[in-house]
Formats: C-alpha cells, structure tokens, sequence
C-alpha cells in the first residue's frame, strides 16, 4: 500500500539550532512549516502473527531567528536570520500477535535520518548600521534508532471500523554538524565553523498515540484516515571535553534536554492479495 501525511513537526534540533552565546536580552524564534511525508507500505498476515513495515519521507521548510546584545559591548546588537531545510526520513518494522479478535500486540524498530541544512544571514548593528557581517551555511546530519512496542485495539462495524494503537519508543543517535562548513565573512576571511570533534550524542524516549478510522471497499482494498501524536523527549550530550555551547553567564553546557513533537494527518491506500 502507501501512506500519506500531513506532518507539523517540532523538532529537537531547534534548541542546537537556536544557540546565542555571547548575548544578552536575546529573543528567539525557530519554525518549521506542515510539511508532506509520503512513502510505501507492506504488511503480512501469518495467522495470529503479523509483519508490518513503512517507509516515509519529507522535505520540512522553515526559518530561525536571535537577536540580542553583544555581552562584551551592549550598544552593539547582534542578529541572525537563518533559513532551514529538513529533509526526513521514517522507517518502522513491527512484529505483531493478535490475543483476541479486537487485540493486538506489538514490538519493533524505528530508524529516523534528518538531514539539515541553514542558510544563516549574521551581523551586527551599531548605531543602525551593519558591520561585521557573517554567511554561514551550516549542514546537520542525525541518524536516530532503537526499539519500540505498544498496543492495539480494532473495533469493526461492517465495512466500516475503528482503532487505536499507543506505542513507547526509546531512540538513540548522533547529531554531527558537517565539520568542513566555513564562515564567509564581510571581510572575505573563511574559518571553520565547528571544531573537528565537535558533535553530540541524542537518547530520546516518547510515546506514540495513533487514532485511525478505516473503510473495506470490498475484498481487496481499505482506506485508511488516521491521525498521530508522538512526544520524544530529548537529551543532547556532547561528545567532546570542549561542551556544546556556553549559556548566557558564559558557562559551558554539557548536556541539554529538547522536545520533539510530531502531530499529523493521514491518508493511506492498501490493497490485499
């Protein structure tokens, strides 16, 4: 079959794409629009016994935003506007057991792949003109795995039926910044943007409801309409002695916690053979 969604996704990543070190009075803003994620699915029936498998993939459009004073010099305001682009990756692979007729249980595997990429516009103002004027284009890979399980429940109404599964997933992964990314400066001077061993490590536990309203048009095909909610919270370590990025004392933060929330709609197609 194939499955279709309508993703607002809050990713944990804004809280690393949202640094402001080295500013005071800051005000920040990080979005990502609804965005579609589509791709195929497959599933088998042994009896009592269950396989399923889906692949999903999307491409998530969006904008970061900081602005504050310069701590070293606050008649200097520092601002950056960046523009983001997520490319997103779903696979899910699932055992299952049915324990009676309208019960079901099930265990798997989850893979996610974010690719990131932002277009960052950096400068300061002094006395309302620009000075000190950075382009950094900055590329983020994430790769997120690990196990998962939960349960099910089918109620059916002649051709008609309705359901629910609630599962609990526990992700771990990396968050590497593209190492070779440069810092164009206003006065042609490129540097590297990050240190090359500086990353983090990403564990992440969460919960996954899913509502799901269901037609048989006849005996080889069903649609499908559900919805999701899926809550991860995030823990960001880093992976070098150097930390992630110092706070607004200046004091050097070696672990951070992030939210990670997808909402969505589907539309899925399956046909039976």
């Amino acid at each position: 079959g194939a499955k279709m969604w309508i993703v607002d996704w809050d990713p944990f990543f804004k809280e690393p794409m949202t640094i402001a070190h080295g500013l005071t009075g800051v005000t920040k803003d990080f979005d990502l629009e609804p965005a579609v994620m589509a791709g195929p699915t497959l599933s088998f029936l042994f009896g009592n016994f269950g396989i399923a498998t889906s692949l999903s993939y999307g491409v998530f459009k969006g904008y970061s935003l900081m602005e504050g004073y310069e701590t070293t010099n606050p008649s200097k305001t520092r601002i950056n506007k960046g523009t983001i682009t997520a490319n997103r990756l779903d696979l899910d692979a699932s055992l299952s057991f049915r324990l009676v007729s309208q019960l079901r249980i099930f265990a798997g595997y989850k893979f996610q792949n974010f690719e990131v990429t932002r277009l960052d516009f950096d400068a300061g103002i002094t006395n309302a003109a620009y000075d000190d004027v950075h382009v950094n284009d900055m590329t983020v890979k994430s790769a997120l795995s690990g196990p998962g399980g939960g349960i099910g429940y089918t109620h059916n109404f002649g051709n008609f039926f309705i359901g629910a599964t609630v599962a609990a997933v526990l992700l771990t992964g990396d968050y590497d910044p593209d190492t070779e990314d440069k810092i164009e400066t206003s006065k042609s001077i490129s540097e590297k943007m990050f240190p090359s061993d500086w990353g983090m490590e990403v564990s992440a536990v969460g919960i996954t409801v899913e509502p799901q309203f269901g037609f048989r048009a006849g005996d080889r095909s069903i649609l499908l309409l559900g919805l999701r909610y899926q809550n991860l919270q995030s823990k960001i370590k880093a992976k070098s002695a150097t930390g992630l990025w110092p706070d607004e004392n200046n004091i050097m933060i070696f672990e951070k916690e992030a939210t990670d929330t997808f909402i969505g709609g589907s539309l899925s197609i399956s046909l039976l053979f």
